[in-house]
Formats: C-alpha cells, structure tokens, sequence
C-alpha cells in the first residue's frame, strides 16, 4: 500500500501536526508534552534510519542528538549570534560531522561489535560532557538562558515564545505561546522525516 501511494505517510503526518492541537488538549495532554514528544520522535527517526533499515542497532544517538543540541545553545547563549533558524541548522550539521567522524570508526565492525563500540562512545561524550567541558555545556545544570525562536522574515520577525496571531481573511487566528511553540517544533519534525523518506527512497536508501 505505501509503495502505490509513496507520500502517503508524509500526507498523514501533516495533517496530524495541523488537527493535533485542535484535538490532545481535550484528552489531557499539555503543549510541553507534545513538544517533548516532537523532540524524541525526531529522534526516533533517525534510530529507526539507521536500525530499521540498515540493521545496525546504535546506543549512540542521543549523543549526536545532544551534541547538535549543545552547539546550538551555546551559539545563542555564549556568543553574539542571535539567529536561532540558523543555529539549529549549524547545530545538525555538526551533529552530522561528529555522526560520520564517529561512524568511520564504529562501522569497521558489525553486529554485537558494533553496538558495543557505539555504547563505549555514547559514555566518552556522557563524560566530557559533564566534567572537561562542563564549563561550556553547564554539566548537569545545561546551558540556561536559551531564547525562544524566531523567525526574521524582514518584513516581520516571528516570534515563537509569544502568542501569535494569523489573518486567514475570513477569521483571524489567535494561537497562544505555548503553541507557538508547538509550530516551531512540529515543523522540524516534519523536516526530519521528509528527508528520512527523502533517504529511503534514494540510491543509497534502495
């Protein structure tokens, strides 16, 4: 079924980040909880990038993950760089830097050996993480004074932290902070996963 209708997931996918916030909040659930689960799935995607189709079972993920995170944060908090759309984008190409560096020495082994060589680095980065560099990551206490996004269109800036209003013509649409940031991160998510397809259906995916 998916191979006769290819973007069926992607369909799918969009319109459940657009109908969520109409629905969850009647079943419980907060905008901080869905965000969260945005950020594993996104996650979640590239484990199942790398296991799902490669085989190849990785403990070393969150290390990436949170390396991209890192850099991002201290571009924005230890630096004079404001613009979180690009420190994000900065941030996952390091992550994919650090990720192929990394993979050029895990991948000369495979199966048990594999998965084992990535656990060891997932706790070499743990470790430096919270004790060389504790100075420049905050340790255990992370990188406070992180801003919320924005984004600067030039003839406006987008404000993620705040309330934002949306003329659709007929109504206007008023979506609260909370849920701005919401947008803000369904949208990387939906990226995420178009080019996981994007991947899977390439050359190299095949």
């Amino acid at each position: 079924m998916l191979k006769q209708r290819p973007y069926l997931v992607e369909i799918l996918t969009a319109v459940g980040l657009i109908v969520a916030p109409f629905i969850l909040p009647h079943l419980g659930f907060a905008p901080t909880t869905i965000n969260r689960i945005l950020i594993w799935g996104l996650l979640g995607i590239g484990f199942d990038l790398l296991f799902g189709y490669t085989g190849l079972l990785s403990f070393g993920q969150s290390a990436f993950f949170g390396t991209g995170g890192m850099f991002a944060a201290y571009l924005l908090t230890q630096t004079s760089f404001h613009n979180t759309i690009l420190a994000v984008i900065f941030g996952a190409i390091v992550a994919g830097a650090v990720g192929y560096v990394v993979g050029l020495i895990a991948l000369r082994r495979t199966g048990i050996y594999f998965a084992m060589i990535t656990v060891a680095i997932a706790e070499v980065f743990f470790f430096v993480e919270f004790n060389p560099l504790a100075a420049y990551t905050g340790g255990e206490n992370g990188m406070p004074g992180v801003p919320t996004p924005n984004l600067d269109l030039g003839f406006t800036t987008i404000d993620f932290g705040s309330a934002l209003s949306v003329n659709l013509g007929f109504t206007t649409l008023h979506i609260g902070s909370n849920w701005s940031m919401y947008i803000f991160f369904a949208f990387w998510y939906f990226i995420g996963l178009i080019l996981a397809f994007r991947i899977v259906r390439s050359p190299v995916g095949l």
